[in-house]
């Protein structure tokens, strides 16, 4: 027999569950981000068109869904209206409206309503990913400021242009510093064209400029980093990207 798929095993134990004792009651939760992803929760659970109330109970807020096949199709109570907006833009929205909230309650207040008739809408898969990108960046930045202190720590010579408050922009010989910002003025200006990013939206190339000498160019949304490094450590340099490529996947 083969193995049941992972999404299919969860729709059959979601319609074996009694749900009718769902609504209508508090559910406490113990973050934000628990709260954000009952409600995610929610809009996959719902593939009728229905209209469903999400109370905060300690702000006395009420945000009103409109979801219908498992996608968000409209929402209210939450602030402006973002013709535009993407699943991080909803998802903002929800976790400004519900700010202080620890508890909520779920109503369906209509069911089988009338949709907009209009091309926006949010799937779940969307809000989802949104989620967890949202939930990611405290402890990918961690990760990256290791990496950029590694980086520069075994550098004969560094720039950095996104150095933490307090600390020196570069250090080392000018003629390295020179080479450093050509290289990563053209690599930017071909990663802009290109829009190829990697794990937490960073890459890494590395250029041999001698033959004892490295340059490790590392490219980030937050600044990009220079390094001239002995070549000797280029097997070190290779573990350092494998072990952030896997703490960021």
């Amino acid at each position: 027999m083969s193995q049941v798929d992972d999404g299919f095993a969860d729709a059959i134990r979601l319609f074996a569950q009694d749900r009718d004792g769902y609504y209508g009651m508090w559910h406490a939760f113990k973050s934000t981000q628990d709260l954000l992803a009952a409600i995610v929760a929610e809009i996959g659970e719902t593939v009728l068109a229905r209209r469903i109330a999400v109370f905060g109970e300690e702000q006395n807020v009420r945000v009103l869904l409109t979801v219908s096949n498992r996608h968000l199709v409209d929402i209210e109570g939450v602030g402006p209206q973002l013709e535009d907006a993407n699943g991080a833009a909803v998802i903002e929205l929800l976790s400004k409206a519900l700010a202080g909230c620890a508890t909520l309650k779920f109503e369906i207040v209509e069911r089988s309503p009338e949709l907009l008739e209009t091309g926006r809408s949010w799937s779940h898969a969307s809000l989802l990913k949104a989620l967890h990108e949202e939930s990611a960046p405290d402890g990918q930045r961690q990760v990256l400021e290791t990496l950029r202190d590694k980086l520069k720590a075994m550098a004969l010579s560094w720039r950095d242009f996104a150095p933490v408050a307090g600390q020196p922009l570069s250090d080392g010989n000018p003629e390295d510093l020179g080479l450093i910002d050509r290289c990563l003025t053209r690599a930017s200006e071909n990663t802009g064209k290109q829009k190829l990013w990697k794990p937490a939206n960073a890459t890494l190339n590395m250029l041999s400029v001698a033959d004892d000498r490295v340059l490790v160019l590392l490219e980030t949304p937050e600044g990009n980093l220079g390094v001239v490094c002995r070549a000797s450590h280029r097997a070190a340099i290779f573990e350092l990207w494998r072990a952030f490529v896997a703490a960021t996947s």
